[in-house]
């Protein structure tokens, strides 16, 4: 049986749940509770198990429905019972409501009570983001990465941050008939270079960065590219999901 209980504090009502609970059961007390929500928006409840000998299989499947779509419509639930598995199945049914749900022994009822008339503490809000100060995006002036560039130039002009756009030279490795290895000539270097810079200044007029820093290094893509970042305390990498190495 469900029985309401009078209570004369706003937005806070109360049910007695006493013996086996029948499906008619809440056929009466879901229709009841559905209608104070959709009249007042959400309320504290609360629950006093009295003789409770829990729920019968259909009762079962009704309060669990019951409870997952009315999940965001509870402020605070205090149930107040004296047996330990009452406890315990407190306990189970946190993960599946938004609302602070906490057990009181019978003995402590007036404590349950007061809980529920007290003021919720505000949710802890998480902190503001901070701004970026120095975005470095890394291009190999692939299509994927000119995306990348982009998105960076946005990002740095939301926060007005600082723009850097790194492009890394992996140097080609040429071995020996016996596995040595040996360095590219000089020539080949400054080839590599010159069109990279040339590459570098067709991004930067296209996309209008003119703005930003622009570096041009030899090494390991990604080692370097941490590299300049840590050296230029930069606060943001940006580099796209696809596209040719460097």
């Amino acid at each position: 049986m469900i029985e309401p209980i009078p209570v004369v504090e706003e937005n806070i009502y109360a049910f007695r749940f006493r013996g086996r609970l029948t499906h008619d059961d809440y056929r009466e007390f879901i229709p009841l509770v559905e209608d104070l929500i959709r009249q007042h928006g959400r309320i504290s409840l609360l629950l006093e198990l009295e003789d409770f000998r829990g729920w019968d299989t259909e009762a079962a499947f009704d309060d669990f429905r019951f409870g997952t779509r009315h999940e965001d419509d509870f402020e605070r639930i205090a149930v107040v019972g004296d047996k330990a598995w009452e406890r315990w199945m407190v306990a189970l049914a946190r993960p599946f409501t938004d609302a602070e749900i906490r057990y009181f022994d019978r003995d402590h009822i007036d404590e349950a009570w007061a809980w529920l008339k007290a003021t919720p503490e505000p949710a802890d809000q998480p902190p503001e983001p901070r701004p970026w100060q120095h975005v470095l995006v890394a291009t190999d002036f692939s299509l994927a990465s000119r995306h990348a560039v982009v998105q960076a130039r946005r990002l740095a002009q939301l926060d007005g941050a600082r723009l850097s756009v790194i492009h890394v030279i992996e140097e080609p490795i040429v071995y020996d008939e016996y596995g040595v290895y040996l360095p590219m000539e000089v020539d080949l270097d400054q080839a590599l270079l010159e069109a990279a810079r040339q590459h570098m200044q067709r991004l930067v007029e296209e996309l209008a960065l003119e703005d930003a820093v622009t570096e041009i290094e030899f090494g390991a893509p990604a080692a370097t590219v941490v590299e300049y970042a840590r050296e230029q305390d930069c606060d943001l990498i940006v580099t796209g999901s696809r596209g040719r190495r460097g």
